[in-house]
C-alpha cells in the first residue's frame, strides 16, 4: 500500500497494489482566519499569545498574519501627527483670518497652500535622513522648545499690549515680523538654554538613560506629559475665578496697568500649571504609575516623533486652508454686530466667529485626519517600518499603507499573504471612507445651524 501527496499538497494519491485512486484537495487558505487576523495566537517559541505580523515565514517557522500591529501603527501615526498638526494649523488659521493685516495675509496664505504640493517622498526623505539624526543629537532641545516657543509667543503678545492703542494700530504691519524674527528665535534660544536644567531636574541628568529605565523615578516624565493639560486647567481656573474679579475692579484702568495685570496673570498661570503637573506627577508616581513602557520608552532614531513632525508638513496646509476659508466665510454682520456692541476682536473671534465656523473647522480636521491615515511614503521612510505594538513616541511602527507598499510587489499572486494585503487595503479604504463621511455629515449639520444665524 502506498499513500502520496501530489504537487503543492493539492492532490492525494493512494495505491493498494491493484487500484490507483486520486483525490483533489482544496486546502483554501488555512493560515488566514478571523481569529488569526484579529486575535492573539500562541506561536511556536513565543512565551504567550501575541499579535504578530511576520510574513517572511519558512519551513521552520510559519508566517504570522495578525493585522492588529498594522492597525495599531496606523492609529499611532495618525494620533501623534494630529497632535502636532491641529494646534498649529487651527491657531494659525485663526491668526491669519482674524488678526493678520491684508498685506501679510496675501503673502503668507499662498506660501502655506504651496506646502501641500510638496511630494510625500521628499518630506519622508527629509524626515528620515536629515531630521531624524538632528533630533537624536538634540532631542532634549526639541522637547523643551515645544513649550518655550508657545510661551514666548504668549509673552510677546502680552508685551505688545503695553503700546498705546493708536501706536498698536500704526505698527500692526510689523506685528507678524516681530513674531517671526524676534519671538520665535527667542523661544528656540530659551529651549536651548532650558534643555540641560530640565533634563537634570526631571530625568536625572540623562534622558536616554531615563528612557531605558536606568535613571531615577518616573515622576519627571509624568510632569512633562501632564504640563499641557495642567496649563489648560490653570487657564480655566483663572478665567473662572480671577478674571471676573479683575474685570470688576479694572474699570478706569489705563492700558499700562491692564497690560501689566494680564502679564502677571500669565506668569501666575504658568507657575500654577507647573505646580499642578508636578503634584499630579508625584501622586501618580506614588501609585506606581509609570510612563516608561507606555508613552515613553527606548529611543530609536526613526521614531514616531520624527514621523509626526514630517507628516505635519503634509497635514497642516490642508487643515489651515479649509479652516481659514471657514473662518473668513462667516457673515460680516455677525462680526460687525459684536464689535459694535463693545466686544474686543479677541472676544469676537472666540465667542462669535469660531462658533459660527465650527462645522468648517471640524471638516478641516477630519479631512486632515483622513490624509494622515492614508499616508505612505513619510511613514515608510521615517518610521523604521517595524510592526510593534506600543504607544512610545520614541519608537517606530508599521502602518497598513506601508505594509501594502513594501510587501505587495514581492508577494506571490494569489497567495494568502497577497489576499491579506488586499484585505488591509480594504480596511484602509473603509477607515478613510468612514472618517470622510462623518466629516461631511457634521459639516452639513453645522452649516444648517450657521444659516439660521
Amino acid at each position: 500500500q502506498l499513500l502520496l501527496l501530489g504537487s503543492r499538497d493539492q492532490q492525494l494519491v493512494a495505491c493498494d497494489g491493484k487500484t490507483l485512486t486520486a483525490w483533489n484537495i482544496n486546502l483554501s487558505y488555512p493560515e488566514a482566519s478571523l481569529h488569526s487576523l484579529f486575535g492573539k495566537i500562541w506561536y511556536e517559541n513565543y512565551p504567550d499569545h501575541e499579535y504578530v505580523w511576520e510574513t517572511n515565514g519558512h519551513e521552520s517557522f510559519e508566517p504570522k498574519f495578525s493585522l492588529v500591529p498594522l492597525l495599531c501603527g496606523t492609529i499611532k501615526a495618525t494620533l501623534y501627527s494630529m497632535l502636532f498638526a491641529i494646534p498649529i494649523s487651527i491657531f494659525g488659521a485663526i491668526y491669519v483670518s482674524q488678526f493678520m493685516t491684508s498685506e501679510w495675509k496675501s503673502r503668507i496664505k499662498p506660501v502655506i497652500e504651496m506646502m501641500a504640493s510638496l511630494p510625500s517622498v521628499v518630506l519622508g526623505f527629509i524626515a528620515g535622513l536629515i531630521l531624524a539624526p538632528v533630533i537624536e543629537s538634540g532631542v532634549m532641545i526639541f522637547l523643551t522648545s515645544f513649550f518655550t516657543v508657545p510661551i514666548t509667543l504668549l509673552v510677546c503678545a502680552f508685551l505688545w499690549q503695553f503700546w498705546s492703542p493708536g501706536l498698536r494700530s500704526r505698527l500692526s504691519f510689523w506685528r507678524f515680523p516681530v513674531v517671526l524674527f524676534i519671538a520665535l528665535p527667542i523661544g528656540i534660544l530659551l529651549g536651548l538654554l532650558m534643555a540641560q536644567p530640565v533634563e537634570f531636574f526631571l530625568f536625572n541628568g540623562d534622558l536616554f538613560a531615563w528612557l531605558h529605565g536606568r535613571g531615577g523615578s518616573g515622576w519627571g516624565g509624568l510632569a512633562f506629559a501632564l504640563f499641557p493639560l495642567s496649563a489648560m486647567v490653570s487657564a480655566l481656573l483663572i478665567g473662572r475665578f480671577i478674571n471676573p474679579w479683575i474685570r470688576i475692579r479694572s474699570m478706569g484702568w489705563g492700558h499700562i496697568k491692564t497690560a501689566s495685570t494680564a502679564l502677571l496673570l500669565l506668569f501666575i498661570g504658568l507657575v500654577l500649571a507647573g505646580v499642578i503637573s508636578t503634584a499630579a506627577a508625584m501622586f501618580l508616581d506614588a501609585l506606581r504609575f509609570e510612563t516608561r513602557g507606555s508613552i515613553f520608552g527606548t529611543y530609536v532614531q526613526r521614531n514616531t516623533m520624527v514621523v509626526a513632525i514630517g507628516m505635519s508638513f503634509a497635514i497642516i496646509p490642508i487643515i489651515f486652508t479649509l479652516a481659514d476659508d471657514a473662518l473668513s466665510s462667516v457673515p460680516d454682520h455677525l462680526r460687525s454686530g459684536s464689535l459694535s456692541a463693545g466686544a474686543t476682536p479677541w472676544q469676537t473671534t472666540v465667542r462669535v466667529i469660531i462658533p459660527a465656523a465650527t462645522g468648517g473647522i471640524f471638516s478641516a480636521v477630519m479631512i486632515g485626519l483622513g490624509r494622515a491615515v492614508g499616508e505612505t511614503m513619510i511613514v515608510l521612510m521615517a518610521a523604521g517600518n517595524t510592526p510593534i505594538m506600543d504607544w512610545n513616541i520614541f519608537s517606530g511602527f508599521q502602518t497598513l499603507s506601508a505594509a501594502i507598499a513594501t510587501e505587495l510587489p514581492e508577494t506571490t499572486q494569489g497567495s494568502t499573504h497577497y489576499r491579506i494585503l488586499f484585505l488591509a487595503a480594504v480596511l484602509l479604504f473603509g477607515l478613510t471612507f468612514f472618517i470622510n463621511t462623518i466629516a461631511e455629515v457634521v459639516r452639513q449639520r453645522f452649516r444648517r445651524r450657521a444659516h439660521e444665524l
